[in-house]
């Protein structure tokens, strides 16, 4: 039984590291319901691992915002995200932000940004033909 079990953790493992992913994301900033600024990124060609990495950095722009909420400012950052690889993402709206706190999440999100390049960049070092798993 024990085999059993080692082998189909084996084959999932060997199928997830095959499988591409495609991630779209976005952020919308609100001010007093209406679009102030809106900011969307769509990654092709992830390998799963990778996926998961970008939405773990990037649930780190969702933390800010929320220490930031309930201020009773007037702005409302929107999160979304959608992927072809089955990681839990959706749609998350964070209200009552200050302009000072909307501009701190907006930065944290730009530190992702360029993060994300940074990975990409790497990939290509280690003798990667293009970004992610585009090779």
């Amino acid at each position: 039984m024990k085999y059993l079990i080692a082998l189909a953790v084996l084959a999932f493992s060997a199928v997830a590291a095959a499988q591409t992913c495609d991630v779209s994301m976005s952020l919308s900033m609100l001010h007093k319901g209406g679009l102030a600024l809106k900011d969307a990124s769509d990654y092709k060609g992830l390998t799963v691992a990778q996926a998961a990495d970008l939405n773990k950095r990037s649930a780190s722009i969702v933390d800010v915002a929320a220490k930031a909420q309930d201020k009773r400012g007037d702005y409302t950052l929107v999160f979304s995200g959608t992927n072809t690889c089955g990681i839990t993402m959706g749609t998350l709206n964070v209200d009552g932000l200050t302009h000072k706190d909307a501009a701190r999440v907006w930065r944290q999100a730009f530190k992702i940004a360029e993060a994300t390049i940074k990975a990409s960049e790497a990939h290509v070092a280690k003798g990667g033909k293009g970004p992610w798993g585009r090779d």
